[in-house]
């Protein structure tokens, strides 16, 4: 799912689980 590689566990303090969350799900949309 993480085209960037990096693990689930070493990403950014600022990482927003639902950021991500809500990207994936606009990213699926645009496909």
């Amino acid at each position: 799912m993480h085209s960037s590689g990096k693990g689930t566990l070493t990403y950014p303090q600022t990482f927003s689980p639902e950021a991500d969350a809500d990207a994936l799900y606009k990213a699926c949309k645009g496909m």
